[in-house]
């Protein structure tokens, strides 16, 4: 029932310090990508780039998450999938760096190749790393923790993300994003993924 979810919830939040800095991670990590919902339009807006570039980096975007989902996933398979998350958090940091340094619209091809990395990591490797957790009965709600106590922080990111561009501008918000993808890099040091077979 529902009163026996709930205390499995808290008796895994209670012992499992791992599942929380996995957690704290994955709540650095979305504000750390808020950022790169304004690329886009501060390539055509600031950097005077034309809309067709603004859509062939969208389209190298989406072209870097097919292949560096099959390279991390056949990496974190036969390696290191933290060390494969670490990878994700050091994407985050160096795509908005660049983002904030960027003399011209060119780099953010660059850009988006690191962000599809990124990207990677944040969804697909994370949840290969999910099933790592607990025992076969916990993992349920291991997962549907990791969903579920993430949603509002994916909703809260982005309009932090566009107040701050609003307020501060652009290039402020990116520096953000880069400190929020350091602590979420720090964050994962800290965790220790279960040795057991999905």
């Amino acid at each position: 029932g529902q009163a026996s979810v709930g205390s499995q919830m808290t008796r895994i939040l209670r012992t499992d310090k791992s599942f929380n800095w996995l957690l704290l991670s994955r709540i650095l990590t979305q504000f750390g990508i808020a950022g790169a919902a304004f690329y886009a339009i501060y390539v055509t807006k600031e950097l005077g780039a034309g809309e067709s570039i603004a859509a062939t980096q969208a389209s190298v975007l989406m072209f870097s998450q097919v292949v560096f989902n099959l390279i991390l996933g056949w990496l974190a398979d036969r390696g290191s999938r933290l060390g494969v998350m670490i990878i994700g958090g050091l994407t985050i940091i160096a795509s908005s760096v660049i983002a904030f340094w960027a003399p011209n619209a060119n780099w953010f091809y660059l850009v988006m190749v690191l962000l599809g990395v990124a990207y990677t990591t944040t969804f697909p490797i994370l949840m290969s790393v999910l099933l790592q957790f607990g025992s076969p009965q916990d993992r349920p709600t291991y997962i549907g923790m990791a969903n579920t106590l993430i949603t509002p922080v994916t909703f809260l990111a982005p309009l932090l993300a566009g107040w701050l561009v609003a307020t501060a501008g652009y290039q402020i918000t990116f520096l953000v994003s880069a400190a929020f993808g350091f602590a979420a890099l720090l964050v994962l040091t800290q965790i220790r993924i279960p040795r057991q077979s999905p």
